[in-house]
Protein backbone atom coordinates (compact mmCIF):
# COMPACT_ATOMS: atom_id res chain seq x y z
CA UNK A 1 0.00 0.00 0.00
CA UNK A 2 1.32 3.42 -0.81
CA UNK A 3 1.55 6.16 1.29
CA UNK A 4 -0.90 8.27 -0.98
CA UNK A 5 -3.31 5.53 -0.20
CA UNK A 6 -2.61 5.21 3.65
CA UNK A 7 -2.96 9.17 4.33
CA UNK A 8 -6.75 8.68 2.19
CA UNK A 9 -7.79 6.21 4.11
CA UNK A 10 -6.92 7.99 7.21
CA UNK A 11 -8.37 11.21 6.19
CA UNK A 12 -11.99 9.35 5.17
CA UNK A 13 -11.47 7.74 8.42
CA UNK A 14 -10.82 11.49 10.13
CA UNK A 15 -14.10 12.24 8.03
CA UNK A 16 -16.29 9.73 8.70
CA UNK A 17 -15.85 10.62 12.72
CA UNK A 18 -16.55 13.98 12.17
CA UNK A 19 -19.59 13.37 10.03
CA UNK A 20 -20.91 10.55 12.40
CA UNK A 21 -20.24 13.28 15.53
CA UNK A 22 -21.86 15.84 13.52
CA UNK A 23 -24.80 13.48 13.20
CA UNK A 24 -25.22 13.13 16.74
CA UNK A 25 -24.69 16.73 17.16
CA UNK A 26 -27.98 17.05 14.68
CA UNK A 27 -30.29 14.29 16.36
CA UNK A 28 -29.46 15.77 19.92
CA UNK A 29 -30.21 19.60 18.54
CA UNK A 30 -33.22 18.33 16.90
CA UNK A 31 -34.88 16.37 19.99
CA UNK A 32 -33.81 19.53 22.57
CA UNK A 33 -35.41 21.96 19.90
CA UNK A 34 -38.90 20.77 20.83
CA UNK A 35 -39.85 19.70 24.21
CA UNK A 36 -43.57 19.39 23.09
CA UNK A 37 -44.70 15.65 22.26
CA UNK A 38 -48.59 15.03 21.35
CA UNK A 39 -50.48 12.32 23.88
CA UNK A 40 -52.74 10.26 21.62
CA UNK A 41 -52.90 13.42 19.12
CA UNK A 42 -53.66 16.29 22.30
CA UNK A 43 -50.62 19.12 22.36
CA UNK A 44 -49.95 21.74 24.71
CA UNK A 45 -51.97 24.36 24.05
CA UNK A 46 -54.97 22.45 22.59
CA UNK A 47 -58.75 23.08 24.19
CA UNK A 48 -60.05 21.70 26.69
CA UNK A 49 -62.71 20.06 24.65
CA UNK A 50 -60.62 18.34 22.56
CA UNK A 51 -59.01 16.45 25.32
CA UNK A 52 -62.99 15.48 26.38
CA UNK A 53 -63.12 14.55 22.70
CA UNK A 54 -60.30 12.12 22.12
CA UNK A 55 -60.20 10.47 25.76
CA UNK A 56 -64.11 11.07 26.98
CA UNK A 57 -64.73 12.33 30.81
CA UNK A 58 -62.12 12.42 33.02
CA UNK A 59 -62.04 10.85 36.39
CA UNK A 60 -61.78 13.60 38.14
CA UNK A 61 -61.80 17.58 37.63
CA UNK A 62 -61.01 19.72 40.27
CA UNK A 63 -59.86 22.91 40.67
CA UNK A 64 -56.17 23.67 40.61
CA UNK A 65 -54.38 26.20 42.99
CA UNK A 66 -52.87 28.76 40.98
CA UNK A 67 -49.36 30.28 42.34
CA UNK A 68 -50.26 34.17 43.42
CA UNK A 69 -46.92 34.88 41.47
CA UNK A 70 -48.19 33.92 37.94
CA UNK A 71 -51.01 35.66 38.74
CA UNK A 72 -49.26 38.66 39.10
CA UNK A 73 -46.97 37.95 36.14
CA UNK A 74 -50.42 37.43 33.89
CA UNK A 75 -51.36 40.90 35.55
CA UNK A 76 -55.02 39.08 36.02
CA UNK A 77 -56.46 36.25 37.97
CA UNK A 78 -55.60 32.41 36.20
CA UNK A 79 -58.71 29.70 37.04
CA UNK A 80 -56.88 26.00 36.66
CA UNK A 81 -58.56 22.35 36.63
CA UNK A 82 -56.76 19.40 36.43
CA UNK A 83 -58.31 16.94 34.76
CA UNK A 84 -57.18 13.22 35.57
CA UNK A 85 -57.75 10.01 33.80
CA UNK A 86 -56.07 6.86 34.54
CA UNK A 87 -52.40 7.18 32.83
CA UNK A 88 -52.31 11.24 32.27
CA UNK A 89 -53.57 14.40 33.60
CA UNK A 90 -53.59 17.76 32.08
CA UNK A 91 -53.57 21.18 33.55
CA UNK A 92 -55.99 23.36 31.71
CA UNK A 93 -56.51 27.39 32.06
CA UNK A 94 -59.68 29.02 32.03
CA UNK A 95 -59.17 33.09 31.15
CA UNK A 96 -61.77 35.51 29.91
CA UNK A 97 -62.32 35.67 26.41
CA UNK A 98 -60.82 32.91 25.55
CA UNK A 99 -61.20 29.20 25.31
CA UNK A 100 -59.94 27.18 27.95
CA UNK A 101 -56.34 25.28 27.20
CA UNK A 102 -53.88 23.16 27.97
CA UNK A 103 -50.89 23.71 29.96
CA UNK A 104 -49.10 20.81 31.09
CA UNK A 105 -49.95 17.45 30.63
CA UNK A 106 -48.69 14.97 33.21
CA UNK A 107 -47.92 11.22 31.59
CA UNK A 108 -47.72 7.53 33.36
CA UNK A 109 -48.84 6.00 30.50
CA UNK A 110 -45.99 2.96 29.73
CA UNK A 111 -47.09 2.82 26.52
CA UNK A 112 -46.28 6.40 25.72
CA UNK A 113 -43.26 6.35 23.68
CA UNK A 114 -40.66 10.14 22.57
CA UNK A 115 -39.05 10.36 20.08
CA UNK A 116 -35.87 7.52 20.74
CA UNK A 117 -38.60 4.90 22.21
CA UNK A 118 -38.21 7.15 25.47
CA UNK A 119 -40.83 6.17 27.78
CA UNK A 120 -42.05 5.08 31.11
CA UNK A 121 -39.43 3.02 32.16
CA UNK A 122 -36.20 4.50 30.24
CA UNK A 123 -33.00 4.56 32.20
CA UNK A 124 -31.79 8.11 32.77
CA UNK A 125 -28.89 7.47 31.19
CA UNK A 126 -30.62 7.37 27.72
CA UNK A 127 -32.63 10.12 28.67
CA UNK A 128 -29.30 12.12 28.83
CA UNK A 129 -27.89 10.14 25.64
CA UNK A 130 -30.95 11.77 23.62
CA UNK A 131 -31.87 14.88 25.47
CA UNK A 132 -28.17 15.77 26.25
CA UNK A 133 -27.76 17.81 29.21
CA UNK A 134 -30.71 18.88 30.84
CA UNK A 135 -31.13 22.64 31.74
CA UNK A 136 -31.58 22.04 35.52
CA UNK A 137 -31.68 19.02 37.10
CA UNK A 138 -32.14 17.21 41.03
CA UNK A 139 -31.67 13.97 42.07
CA UNK A 140 -34.92 12.57 40.83
CA UNK A 141 -35.90 15.10 38.14
CA UNK A 142 -34.41 15.76 34.72
CA UNK A 143 -35.50 19.51 33.67
CA UNK A 144 -35.44 20.92 29.92
CA UNK A 145 -36.31 23.88 28.69
CA UNK A 146 -36.77 25.52 25.21
CA UNK A 147 -36.95 29.15 26.22
CA UNK A 148 -37.75 30.47 22.10
CA UNK A 149 -40.86 27.85 21.87
CA UNK A 150 -42.05 28.45 25.47
CA UNK A 151 -42.30 24.88 26.31
CA UNK A 152 -40.63 22.02 28.66
CA UNK A 153 -40.39 18.97 29.58
CA UNK A 154 -39.72 17.12 33.27
CA UNK A 155 -38.75 13.49 33.44
CA UNK A 156 -39.41 12.33 37.07
CA UNK A 157 -37.15 9.50 37.89
CA UNK A 158 -37.41 6.40 40.32
CA UNK A 159 -33.97 4.40 40.57
CA UNK A 160 -33.08 5.90 37.85
CA UNK A 161 -35.68 5.60 35.81
CA UNK A 162 -38.34 7.48 34.26
CA UNK A 163 -41.65 7.05 36.34
CA UNK A 164 -43.55 9.98 35.00
CA UNK A 165 -43.27 12.68 31.84
CA UNK A 166 -44.21 16.00 32.32
CA UNK A 167 -44.36 18.71 29.18
CA UNK A 168 -45.70 22.39 29.98
CA UNK A 169 -45.72 25.71 28.19
CA UNK A 170 -43.62 27.88 29.87
CA UNK A 171 -44.91 31.45 31.03
CA UNK A 172 -44.18 34.70 28.91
Amino acid sequence: MSVITVKRIVYILVLMIVVSAGAKFLINSRNIEQYSFPYKEINLGDSFARVIEILGDPISQEKHEVDHILEELAGKSINVDKLTYKEVSFLVVFEENQSPYIILINIRDPNFRLPKNIGIGTRKSKVLKVFGNPTNSQSDKLFYMNYEDRNGIEFTLINDTVSQIQMSLLND
